[in-house]
């Protein structure tokens, strides 16, 4: 089972500016994502178990993997119902640390197993290929980047240059109105 990791920001808790959206924290035992905030609220999802009822009148507690596999987390909307905190609730508060990366960067708060899936069935989709082979390239492709060093900028400057060998956009400065040479938008 997965651990959180419990940061306290202060003896008294978190305030409202300690929240964001995507963030996970602690209060009155469970663990929570803040969904939304408010001018002095902030709305959070439980994300350490959900509670499903039936018809019958019985109750089922899915634990938070067996949640996201169902995708009981992917919103807004959200499945799971939504509990308003207000300035009573934040003191009693603590963040929960994000899980690391290998390199020990945090991950990004919405990237869940179910959130990698989807992305990868996406890319599949686009590409008419399996879900294996667009991870593979997905990361082929961050990998490269990587390895090449480059800005954003010194690509665009690449792609510019290219494009003026190519005859697009001759004498234009204007990244805007090159770019929309380019595509034959101009």
């Amino acid at each position: 089972m997965e651990k959180d990791i419990e940061t306290p920001l202060a003896p008294e808790g978190m305030t409202h500016a300690d929240f964001r959206i995507g963030t996970e924290f602690r209060c009155a035992g469970a663990v929570w994502r803040c969904t939304d905030i408010g001018t002095r609220t902030v709305v959070a999802i439980r994300m350490d178990q959900v509670e499903i009822g039936s018809a019958s009148g019985g109750l089922r507690i899915l634990t938070r993997q067996e949640a996201e596999q169902d995708g009981w987390f992917t919103g807004p909307p959200y499945a799971v119902a939504e509990r308003v905190f207000d300035e009573d609730d934040f003191p009693v508060c603590t963040l929960v640390a994000p899980p690391e990366c290998s390199d020990g960067t945090a991950l990004p708060p919405d990237l869940s197993a179910a959130g990698a899936d989807m992305l990868a069935n996406e890319l599949a989709q686009r590409l008419g290929i399996d879900s294996d082979r667009a991870i593979h390239l997905a990361v082929i492709s961050y990998l490269r980047r990587l390895d090449s060093g480059d800005t954003l900028s010194q690509r665009v400057a690449h792609a510019q240059v290219q494009a003026r060998k190519a005859g697009i956009g001759a004498g234009l400065t204007d990244h805007k109105t090159l770019t929309d040479d380019m595509w034959g938008e101009a």
